[in-house]
C-alpha cells in the first residue's frame, strides 16, 4: 500500500546524493513540525525518537522502526510530498507508542505486522486523520486489538498468509525479541541494525513512559470522539494479562481486610438512631512484590512484570511494597492505589531497575521473615523471577507465595506459579 507518490525522482533532474539527502531531510523536518502543531499527543514521541536517513533499501524501503529507533530511506522520502511523509510518520509513531514491536511475542511476524497495520490504520481513522482508501482497515476488525486481529487472521487464513498488501513502511521486532522470530523479518532486521549502528535507541523505560503518556492523553482528552474499537487497542497496549481480583481472592478471601471507624458511621443504621462504625478501608492489606533484577532478567521481562505490578497496585492492595533484588536487596518503595510514584524507583509502570548481578531468591523471603518477626503483616508475597538462583530450602510457613515466572524459567518447588507470556 502507498499513501503518496513513491515513484523515483525524474532522471532529468540528476539530483546528486547530497541534494537527495537535503530534500529528504527537509520533508522529514516539515512533517515533524506539522505533527507537533496539528497532533500534539504525538509531539513528545516525534521530538524524542532517534532517527536517521539511509540509502540502503534493504534496511528501510521507505520508513522502518524496531520500536526504539527509526530509519528512513533518502530516495523514497525525497520522492514524497510532505503530507504523505507526515502520514507515514504518524503510522510508525503509532506502532512505537502502542509497543507493537514487543507485543508480538513469538507470533509469526509477517501476519503480526499485518494485524498491527490494520489496528494502526483503524486508530488513525478514528482520530480523524485522512488516509488513502488503499490503507487497509477492514470494518470487521475495527472493534479489535492487534492480538485479536492476529488471531482472526490465523483462523481465516490457517494455511496461507492473508491476501493483504503490506504497508510500504516496515515494523521490525524489538532487538531483545529477535531470537523468537521466524525468518520473515531476519534479513531486514540485520540490515536495519547495520544501518542504524551508532544511533542510540530509546531506553525501555523512556519508550514505555512515552507510551503511557500517549495512552493517557488519548483516553482523557479524546475519549468522546474515539470509537470503542480504538479505545480497546489503546488499552490493550498497556494491559495486564492477569486477573488480579480473582488471583488475590484465592489468597485473601472474598472480603479481604477491612478497617472500621466511628468517624465514618454506618449510614444504614443512622435513621434508627444507632451509631455503628463504618468501613473506612477495605482491600487485601499489604502485598509485597519482589522483582528479580539480576543479569539474567532482560528489559522485556521487566516490561511485562511492570504491567502486572501496576495493575496489582490499582486493583486491591492498600499498601504495595515493591523491592528489587539480585544477590542483595537493591531498592524498596511503598505504593498505594492513590500513590504510584517513588523518588528513586519512579512509577509502578515505568520503574527504574537497580541491580544486574547474580541471583539469590532467598533475599525477599529473608526480608519478609524479618518483617513478620517485627509484627508487620504480609498478606501475599509475589516473586517475579526466572527462577534461576538459590531458593529457600522449604516453603515459609504462613506466608502465601506467588511466583510470576518468565517464559524461560526454572520452576520453584513451592508456591503458586504463573508463567508470563
Amino acid at each position: 500500500m502507498s499513501g503518496g507518490r513513491l515513484s523515483a525522482l525524474p532522471e532529468s533532474n540528476h539530483a546528486d546524493v547530497v541534494e537527495v539527502e537535503r530534500i529528504a531531510a527537509e520533508r522529514i523536518s516539515r512533517a515533524r513540525l506539522h505533527i507537533v502543531l496539528d497532533h500534539p499527543y504525538f509531539a513528545a514521541a516525534i521530538l524524542q525518537l532517534p532517527m536517521r536517513g539511509t540509502h540502503d533499501h534493504a534496511a528501510a524501503a521507505l520508513i522502518a522502526c524496531d520500536g526504539r529507533r527509526m530509519l528512513y530511506n533518502h530516495d523514497a522520502i525525497a520522492a514524497l510530498d510532505t503530507p504523505a511523509v507526515r502520514l507515514y510518520l504518524l503510522h510508525i509513531l503509532m506502532h512505537i507508542l502502542l509497543d507493537h514491536s514487543a507485543r508480538g511475542g513469538s507470533r509469526e511476524w509477517t501476519r503480526w505486522q499485518m494485524a498491527a497495520d490494520i489496528a494502526t490504520n483503524s486508530l488513525l481513522r478514528s482520530l480523524g486523520i485522512p488516509m488513502p482508501p488503499s490503507w487497509s482497515s477492514p470494518h470487521e476488525y475495527t472493534q479489535m486489538s492487534v492480538e485479536a486481529i492476529y488471531e482472526n487472521l490465523c483462523l481465516s487464513f490457517p494455511k496461507k498468509k492473508p491476501l493483504i498488501t503490506p504497508m510500504a513502511d516496515s515494523l521490525l521486532p524489538a532487538p531483545s525479541m529477535r531470537s523468537n522470530r521466524d525468518a520473515d523479518a531476519a534479513g531486514t532486521s540485520d540490515a536495519f541494525d547495520t544501518a542504524a549502528h551508532g544511533l542510540e535507541p530509546l531506553s525501555e523505560l523512556h519508550a514505555k513512559s512515552l507510551g503511557v503518556a500517549f495512552r493517557a492523553d488519548l483516553q482523557q482528552k479524546l475519549a468522546g470522539s474515539l470509537k470503542g474499537g480504538a479505545l480497546a487497542e489503546i488499552e490493550a497496549s498497556g494491559q495486564s494479562r492477569i486477573d488480579w481480583r480473582r488471583m488475590l481472592a484465592r489468597f485473601v478471601g472474598r472480603d479481604g481486610a477491612r478497617e472500621w471507624s466511628l468517624s465514618h458511621p454506618n449510614r444504614k443504621h443512622l435513621w434508627r438512631g444507632i451509631r455503628l462504625p463504618g468501613v473506612v478501608a477495605s482491600g487485601v492489606g499489604r502485598v509485597v512484590v519482589a522483582i528479580d533484577t539480576s543479569g539474567s532478567m532482560g528489559r522485556i521481562e521487566h516490561s511485562h512484570i511492570l504491567a502486572e505490578i501496576d495493575a496489582l497496585r490499582r486493583t486491591a492492595a492498600h499498601e504495595l511494597v515493591v523491592m528489587q533484588f539480585d544477590t542483595a536487596l537493591q531498592a524498596i518503595a511503598t505504593f498505594t492505589p492513590w500513590q504510584a510514584c517513588d523518588h528513586r524507583l519512579g512509577t509502578t509502570n515505568t520503574m527504574r531497575m537497580h541491580g544486574g548481578g547474580g541471583t539469590d531468591i532467598r533475599v525477599p523471603f529473608q526480608w519478609a521473615e524479618e518483617e513478620r518477626r517485627a509484627g508487620r503483616t504480609i498478606t501475599l508475597l509475589v516473586v517475579c523471577t526466572d527462577g534461576f538462583g538459590t531458593l529457600p530450602e522449604r516453603a515459609p510457613g504462613g506466608l502465601p507465595t506467588l511466583f510470576l515466572l518468565t517464559p524461560q524459567h526454572e520452576r520453584p518447588m513451592f508456591g503458586a506459579c504463573i508463567e508470563l507470556e
